[in-house]
């Protein structure tokens, strides 16, 4: 009863007459641009089974600043404002409109709790960005999914269950996620063929890849670039190459001195000889990639066999007695410290805007000596490990403080594009990364158990920590996490992961065609293409995480560079308006000004600890 009565004092402001009254009459003065419905479909459970259910979704535009106000009714068991937040992201993308000229009201409403909000992201992204673009939505569809930050559309559970409530609504499509034609009956716990059971409803059920492909079933079409097969500016390639001499330089001259060594050391140096073993498979790698011109990729390969030779070289001289562990770490300190130096010197000369080409390389500097740094922690208060894999941290520590300088030099290479980032819009972005991360972890275990949930939530509160400290460490931390996320659920729920590859693929090169369309030559992410085609011949995850890096971080920069998008052939359309004035108040919140919610809010809190102590003092005096 006090949890309950607590949260509830937090979600309901406590107003007098006169301010309700006053703040309703704010509301009311908002002119709405333009407002879409239709509806969503959900899961319930009703006397312990679970059953589909349809809940109607309004959204409404206005002129503002980026805002996003969410209200469910009665609310979601499943946190829906990160998914909202990136609808409007991606909605305003892919309309070619600012992100921060507009306000977004999105309203769910059901006759019952529903379960896994989440969902709903797919289909507030399709409302969101007709509202944009003034397109009327064809009601005879309706699309269960989430929205990803990379445009694609995410796995969800409970369809069979769902396609009961687009039977109830009259649907005659239902659009699911790419793989999911076989889904998992929540009521059942059973594979369902929902191909078969929607045409036996007489719904025709579709799987969309992307929130482009779902828009056409929508009415609405959006033209965009040919992708094309687009390669690393010369030079920068230049650079690229000296990397993978250095590292494949140092593999083989470490090598080189490790096989002399193994003569000396006497049995049982199993742990050496699997390090050298990985050194040699890598460098067999980087050679393919080095034939095949993919030279970021045989960097990436080389540095792996460095990595692995430079373990077993260590870790050979510290058994004969050549050398020590407390050394080791000692240069892997001053290697952290070198690289944190010289990044400090960097963004000490940012000022409030960046360059987005830039903004691009300094966060991958960031991410470099951010991981350096965790690392190096991680290591010092290293205990119950083994001595091989101490060792091997300690070398991953220095040669990923050594990445994070070779990309310091790349900045000195990439030409301007002329598009101006606020340091501001960079903290925006990275804080709505973040909040999705943490609650598309919670939704992922919700749904499958996911045991890397925990890990990725340990990394969220480091990306907030960053949010005060290093807004470039944040968004690239942030970035990082999204696409682990991304990867993860077409890795676990779609069954033909070829398919999502070529698809992510395709959606990296548009995305790239859009970017250099707009001024902009995204030089990580075509570093990042580049390796997911050398991965797919190993690992589809592999290469679909590095598709997904590419996806999120040329989408990002190009949302967070505060201008239309002028990759867009089809000029967006002023939006009709469907409602000149419109309340927008919801049994949970009335949405004013910032300033002014801050002082309701800390009457809130205020009022609840009161509430807190009293009713404590009253359950003591009881005992």
């Amino acid at each position: 009863m006090l949890a309950v009565l607590i949260a509830s004092l937090l979600l309901t402001p406590i107003l007098t007459t006169a301010e309700y009254a006053n703040g309703t009459q704010r509301l009311q003065a908002v002119s709405f641009i333009a407002e879409r419905s239709m509806y969503i479909l959900a899961v319930a459970q009703e006397n312990g089974k679970y059953v589909g259910v349809p809940s109607v979704l309004t959204v409404k535009v206005t002129r503002g600043s980026g805002m996003v106000y969410v209200s469910a009714m009665p609310l979601s068991e499943v946190d829906i404002q990160a998914s909202a937040r990136i609808a409007a992201v991606i909605a305003s993308y892919i309309a070619g409109t600012n992100y921060f000229s507009y306000d977004y009201f999105i309203s769910i409403k059901a006759n019952t709790t529903i379960v896994g909000g989440p969902s709903a992201g797919a289909a507030m992204t399709v409302a969101l960005v007709a509202a944009l673009l003034g397109k009327p939505i064809n009601k005879s569809v309706v699309i269960t999914g989430m929205i990803l930050p990379d445009g694609t559309i995410g796995a969800v559970g409970g369809i069979p269950e769902k396609l009961d409530a687009a039977a109830e609504v009259g649907a005659k499509v239902m659009l699911i996620p790419l793989g999911q034609a076989e889904s998992l009956s929540l009521a059942s716990g059973k594979y369902v063929n929902v191909v078969e059971l929607g045409r036996r409803k007489g719904i025709k059920v579709v799987e969309v890849a992307t929130v482009y492909d779902a828009l056409k079933w929508f009415g609405i079409n959006v033209s965009r670039p040919t992708p094309g097969e687009y390669t690393l500016p010369e030079s920068v390639v230049g650079i690229v190459k000296s990397w993978a001499s250095k590292f494949k330089n140092s593999y083989l001259s470490t090598r080189e001195q490790l096989l002399e060594l193994l003569k000396k050391l006497p049995e049982g140096s199993d742990d050496i000889k699997k390090f050298l073993s990985d050194a040699e498979k890598y460098a067999s790698r980087g050679e393919q990639d080095v034939s095949a011109d993919m030279y970021y990729s045989a960097a990436s390969d080389y540095f792996v066999a460095s990595i692995n030779a430079n373990a077993a070289l260590w870790l050979a001289k510290i058994k004969i007695g050549r050398t020590s562990l407390s050394e080791l770490i000692s240069e892997a300190r001053n290697k952290v410290s070198l690289a944190r130096s010289k990044y400090e010197q960097l963004i000490n000369t940012v000022g409030p805007e960046i360059d987005v080409s830039e903004l691009a390389i300094l966060t991958e500097v960031a991410s470099r000596v951010a991981e350096a740094e965790e690392n190096l922690n991680t290591l010092e208060e290293a205990q119950n490990k083994s001595l091989s894999t101490i060792v091997w941290d300690a070398v991953y520590v220095i040669w990923r403080a050594e990445s994070a300088l070779d990309w310091m030099r790349v900045i000195e290479s990439v030409g301007k594009s002329g598009m101006l980032v606020r340091l501001d819009n960079v903290r925006e972005a990275a804080t709505v990364l973040i909040y999705y991360a943490r609650t598309s972890a919670s939704y992922i275990e919700s749904l499958t158990g996911f045991v890397g949930a925990s890990s990725i939530l340990q990394s969220v509160e480091k990306a907030e920590r960053y949010l005060t400290t290093d807004i470039f460490m944040a968004l690239a931390l942030a970035t990082r996490l999204v696409a682990q996320i991304t990867s993860t659920l077409d890795s676990v729920f779609t069954k033909n992961v070829s398919t999502i590859t070529k698809v992510l693929r395709n959606e990296s090169l548009v995305a790239i065609a859009t970017c250099i369309k707009s001024g902009f030559t995204p030089i990580s992410a075509l570093a990042y293409v580049e390796r997911g085609d050398s991965m797919r011949g190993y690992s589809y995850a592999e290469a679909i995480y590095f598709y997904e890096l590419a996806l999120v971080t040329t989408r990002g920069y190009l949302i967070i560079a505060s201008q239309e998008s002028p990759a867009q052939t089809v000029q967006p359309v002023t939006p009709t308006t469907t409602q000149a004035k419109s309340t927008y108040t919801s049994s949970a919140s009335i949405y004013l000004s910032t300033a002014w919610l801050m002082v309701v809010y800390a009457l809130v809190i205020a009022l609840s600890a009161a509430v807190v102590f009293i009713v404590v003092s009253a359950l003591t005096k009881v005992k």
